[in-house]
């Protein structure tokens, strides 16, 4: 079935998260964490994907 015209079907979004802190883990801080999202994002930026959020999340499920 064709897309309507004007569909955003094209589009490449990206939201970026990740977990700098887990409480199982021994020493519990994975200090890499935010430079890491920040070259995934400027990674998929260049390759045309458009974030969906204006900063990036470290801690997900962590209560702000």
């Amino acid at each position: 079935m064709p897309l309507p015209m004007g569909s955003e079907s094209g589009r490449r979004l990206l939201i970026a998260a990740g977990t700098a802190h887990y409480e199982k883990l021994a020493d519990r801080d994975l200090p890499g964490v935010p430079e890491e999202l920040a070259l995934i994002a400027k990674s998929f930026t260049a390759l045309g994907y458009e974030r969906q959020q204006t900063t990036l999340s470290f801690d997900p499920e962590k209560a702000h």
